[in-house]
């Protein structure tokens, strides 16, 4: 029996009209796992119709979809059983192929997957590839949709916020870091190293803001921050720690459940520098993304605490508008539990 994936990816890749693929199998103590050449959704032929790309002279179409095939001599398909194969094992199959893929091609837009992100189709099928009996009580199918939506607000309000900027207006420079490490797409290694130089560049700005405003000489400050072993300067943690107790008369300590987090932050920024692995301690497991984002979340809290502490000349524009969004979302219609 056969159980097969068609996974769609959120990115494509061009593939020669007619190109000979070598069928790879790959085998495990249950399964044969079949490598099938990849394919392209009925959305992506559409879009193709307008494009005229080529490979070595030949017309090319635009692949979206990862085909695998899973055989063994049965599967569970019973309606109140888990998915078989499991996901387990498909996300390690997928991400498996994506990451090689990723290595030899060198292309950014390659990158693993969550199968709950993706939409896919796990279809059962007999030896030949032909389509089982209806069967009541038996899956033939298991199919998941993947919906992402977000929303931009423009309410007159945050236009004339916008317009009342001046054209050269630039943000503050730690909001782009932190907004870059929030985005959807940015892997966790990088979200974790956006959001941590974010909080570097913001405290090594605010005390020399609040430098200013001390009796220290600019020539110590200058001596303590620029020495010629850089290991010898204040370390990230002094800086929010000793040396903004100093100027403004409050430490993130004092904070315990974001210094934490900020010491967290820190420690999967290193692991990740160091071994290409953002995680929290040398035997803790890779942090997931949801695992993750509450360490990037945690950077915005720290800054915005902080700003509550500084003298309010030295504070940054902000706009605080509440938006209220609503949406009606049509859902396909759920499959029977007949099985068909």
């Amino acid at each position: 029996m056969i159980a097969r994936l068609f996974l769609v990816t959120p990115f494509t890749v061009t593939v020669p009209e007619g190109a000979p693929f070598r069928i790879p199998v790959y085998e495990t103590q249950e399964f044969k796992i079949i490598f099938q050449p990849p394919k392209r959704s009925d959305e992506q032929r559409d879009k193709d119709k307008n494009r005229d790309v080529k490979i070595a002279g030949k017309p090319t179409f635009e692949a979206d979809i990862v085909h695998i095939d899973f055989i063994k001599d049965n599967f569970n398909r019973l309606i109140e059983s888990p998915s078989d194969p499991s996901g387990d094992l498909i996300q390690e199959m997928l991400n498996s192929y994506l990451l090689r893929l990723r290595h030899v091609t060198k292309s950014s837009v390659v990158r693993p997957v969550r199968i709950q992100e993706c939409t896919y189709r796990l279809s059962y099928l007999n030896d030949d590839g032909s389509e089982l009996p209806h069967q009541t009580g038996y899956f033939r199918h298991r199919l998941s949709k993947s919906v992402s939506m977000s929303w931009i607000a423009l309410t007159s309000a945050i236009w004339d916020d916008v317009h009342a900027l001046p054209a050269n207006y630039s943000p503050p420079p730690w909001e782009g870091l932190l907004l870059d490490a929030a985005y959807p797409g940015v892997s966790v290694g990088n979200s974790i190293v956006l959001a941590a130089t974010g909080l570097e560049v913001f405290i090594a700005r605010i005390l020399d803001l609040l430098k200013e405003d001390s009796t220290t000489p600019s020539e110590l400050w200058n001596w303590i921050n620029n020495r010629p072993d850089r290991t010898r300067e204040p370390s990230v943690e002094e800086q929010f720690d000793t040396l903004l107790k100093i100027f403004c008369g409050h430490s993130l300590k004092e904070d315990q459940e974001l210094w934490v987090m900020f010491k967290n932050l820190k420690s999967a920024r290193n692991a990740f520098v160091h071994t290409g692995v953002a995680r929290i301690g040398k035997n803790e497991e890779p942090l997931s993304k949801d695992k993750a984002m509450p360490l990037v979340v945690a950077a915005s809290k720290i800054i915005e605490r902080i700003r509550g502490w500084i003298p309010a000349k030295h504070h940054w524009k902000q706009h605080l508008h509440q938006v209220e969004v609503q949406a009606a979302i049509p859902l396909l219609k759920p499959q029977s539990n007949s099985g068909g």
